[in-house]
């Protein structure tokens, strides 16, 4: 989407073009992403590569992607203009947002669903439930603060309940359904143009009512606050990790880490590099997804040997989690340094210990986790683990928890 860049943005942009990389383990893994020229592309974290896939025309490219648990491909188009329009706005007036089904191998339009009505949606994505979430661009009305919508993928239909709103943004800058557990999380990133104050953070939102839950975090560049408009999309890997683009920078990702930094109460980002296809060299990656197909379902199992599985949020000691081996999946080929945990996806106190846990004949591999660093809060009901293979197959998988030590 076009967004207003205050001047930070222009500091930031050359502080990352000759600022040193931050490196962190990756393991391999390939999303789909959007350009504004209407680009469809592979992205592979591994290698640090963008290939071009095909290009349908778009009127401003496609704004994000999403698929849903079957497979289907669905992008959004930037506004175009439309005769006698019911879109209106400060930038989109006569301009609505289109809902389109791609070919994941070619990039060709497949269906045009419809417009989005009078609603500037830019971010999609697909809950594992199958329900479509939007997020409302907002420039039309001082008052209006944007929102989530549900938009039905059949007909392009929206559903705007009451009062549901994404609180005092004045734009989202990604919207993405956490694969493990569900949670809708956002990232606000806005120069609010009845203000003048520009605010980039993230948070998990409530799909009942459109608020964020705390905590909201600022983001944060290099350790200083990222005050500005850049980001562009959002996407949770099935291996837990967050991935947002920039319009600041086309040739990076950024990672994300949600939960604030204790010294300064930023959440923690690295940059990840690209390296262009010449097809594609000068486009900027809008939106992100994961193909549907790039996850395993494996078993998990917290605490082995315990039933129920109590966990206490507040203890201070480990939790055990152990990959389960069978006939369909390897665990002794799983990358320990890819694994992560819980809500907060908390990386394991150690590389993992091959042994079969559960005496079926196939080996396993048995991790602790810090309980403190998981995220893991009162009520809960279910964790999460997630990781990637040495050759780099996305895996994740989900086991019941009782929590203990609650009022």
């Amino acid at each position: 989407m076009n967004k207003i860049v205050t001047s930070l943005t222009l500091v930031l942009l050359a502080v990352l073009l000759v600022g040193p990389s931050l490196t962190h383990a990756q393991s391999s893994h390939i999303l789909l992403g959007s350009t504004n020229r209407g680009d469809l592309v592979e992205i592979d974290l591994a290698a640090g590569t963008v290939q071009l896939i095909g290009n349908a025309p778009s009127p401003g490219g496609w704004t994000d992607l999403a698929m849903d648990p079957a497979g289907n491909l669905y992008a959004v188009s930037r506004w175009r203009s439309e005769p006698n329009s019911v879109c209106f706005g400060v930038f989109s007036a006569g301009k609505c947002a289109h809902l389109y089904r791609l070919d994941p191998n070619t990039g060709a339009v497949l269906e045009h669903i419809g417009d989005l009505q009078a609603a500037a949606v830019s971010d999609i994505d697909f809950a594992g439930s199958g329900i479509l979430y939007g997020s409302r661009y907002v420039d039309t009305l001082p008052q209006d603060d944007g929102g989530l919508v549900t938009i039905d993928p059949a007909d392009a239909n929206i559903t705007v309940p009451p009062n549901i709103r994404f609180g005092s943004l004045m734009e989202n800058g990604g919207l993405a359904v956490h694969p493990l557990t569900g949670d809708l999380w956002a990232i606000e990133s806005s120069f609010a143009i009845f203000t003048g104050a520009s605010v980039t953070n993230i948070f998990k939102v409530d799909p009942s009512t459109g608020l964020a839950i705390p905590p909201v975090v600022p983001l944060g560049i290099f350790g200083q606050p990222a005050d500005f408009t850049g980001f562009d999309g959002l996407e949770i890997l099935p291996d837990g990790r967050f991935i947002a683009t920039t319009n600041f920078q086309p040739r990076i990702l950024i990672e994300i880490k949600p939960d604030p930094m204790p010294e300064s109460g930023l959440a923690e980002t690295m940059v990840i590099r690209l390296t262009f296809d010449p097809a594609i060299l000068g486009q900027t990656l809008n939106g992100l997804t994961s193909p549907t197909a790039a996850q395993i379902t494996v078993a998990i199992d917290i605490k082995p040997g315990s039933d129920p599985n109590g966990v206490n949020p507040t203890n201070n000691g480990l939790i055990p989690v152990a990959v389960l081996g069978s006939m369909d999946f390897d665990a002794s080929l799983v990358n320990p340094t890819t694994v992560l945990f819980g809500l907060n996806t908390a990386s394991p106190a150690h590389n993992g210990h091959i042994e079969d846990v559960n005496s079926d004949g196939f080996l396993d591999i048995l991790f602790h986790f810090r309980t403190i660093d998981t995220g893991i809060a009162c009520g809960d009901m279910l964790a999460g683990l997630s990781g990637a293979t040495a050759a780099g197959d996305g895996f994740a998988g989900t086991d019941a928890i009782m929590t203990t030590g609650c009022n």
